[in-house]
């Protein structure tokens, strides 16, 4: 599932955004141009939830905290990232 991913590192003084390629209830991958992510590292994170029938008319925003699993260069400045969430997501429309 595609969903459109925020993931702040540090004191949230830096901020990646991108699109997830792949997402479970356990963790997410998605890919950056953004160098400098490492394995083990803690992160933030907020995804944006579609509307969906018999859940919610709206958007919606799950947000938690997760950790960077994997870190792969994919071509020259491109970065495939997969990561676990270390707490259940909290929902909120």
């Amino acid at each position: 599932m595609r969903l459109p991913i925020v993931i702040r590192r540090g004191e949230g003084l830096t901020v990646i955004q991108s699109v997830t390629s792949n997402i479970s209830t356990d963790g997410f991958y998605f890919e950056t141009n953004a160098d400098g992510l490492q394995t083990g590292e803690e992160v933030d994170l907020d995804l944006t939830l579609p509307p969906a029938d018999g859940v919610s008319a709206f958007e919606g925003r799950a947000s938690a905290a997760g950790e960077i699993t994997r870190v792969v260069r994919l071509g020259e400045a491109h970065f495939g990232v997969a990561g676990r969430f270390r707490k259940t997501l909290k929902l909120t429309y």
